[in-house]
């Protein structure tokens, strides 16, 4: 379905009705105390911000077809939800907490004049659980915390990681490493939170049923491991 011209006749403002679809993960952003945290710098606000989005996707294994797959990401408090479409693969991952500042390289080479002649940090990874389904074993739902798991690293202009238990699609050692890079624009995600965690409880079958999280817990209090990836 095309979108309703601009209201201008020139471009869409966020009171054009094509931005409907936009509004609701918006406005739970805007909303979110751990990402409008007052005591964060305005950079690490920007950062945090920017990981909301909508990112094309590109898989190692099959880097012929470009970036020709999606990735969504959304807040929810200090917790990330992502959807995934990797063709063959669709599903919902959960990043319980997510990063809580930019990256130490992005304020490094910010502030020192001379920071291109040092030594690259390494890549800060995040653990992730997934659930979802795949077109090679139909009705089946793939959910083991303990299997389909994951790291994602965000970056300053995309994102990076790998996907664990990817069984029967022919990846090798059943680990889907991916690369993506946001939509060109403002960074938008086309559907509400609510949504993102409705799909992650119709996948599941263990434990109890996902809400959305109502306000940062242990803000500070959670340590985030380095790992370089490689």
């Amino acid at each position: 379905m095309s979108l309703p011209p601009p209201q201008n006749g020139k471009h869409y403002t966020q009171d054009d009705p094509a931005m409907d679809r936009y509004r609701s993960a918006r406005d739970t952003l805007k909303a979110n105390g751990f990402v409008n945290n007052p005591n964060l710098s305005e950079y690490d606000q920007i950062y945090l911000h920017s990981i909301q989005g909508t990112y094309k996707v590109k898989q190692e294994h099959w880097a012929d077809l470009g970036y020709s797959f999606q990735i969504m990401l959304v807040w929810d408090q200090d917790r990330i939800w992502g959807v995934f479409d990797f063709g063959s693969y669709k599903g919902v991952l959960m990043v319980d907490h997510g990063p809580e500042r930019e990256p130490p390289e992005w304020s490094r080479n910010r502030d020192d004049d001379e920071a291109g002649d040092d030594e690259a940090a390494p890549p800060v990874y995040y653990d992730f659980t997934w659930k979802g389904t795949c077109s090679q074993m139909p009705d089946t739902i793939i959910n083991n915390p303990l299997i389909t798991k994951g790291k994602i690293e965000f970056g300053v202009s995309r994102i990076r990681g790998f996907f664990e238990g990817m069984f029967g699609a022919g990846l090798p050692g059943e680990c889907c490493s991916f690369d993506g890079t946001p939509l060109f624009g403002p960074r938008r995600v086309p559907r509400s939170l609510q949504s993102f965690i409705d799909d992650w409880n119709d996948l599941e079958y263990f434990g109890e049923d996902e809400t959305v999280r109502l306000a940062p817990s242990s803000v500070g209090n959670v340590s985030q491991g380095q790992i370089e990836h490689t």
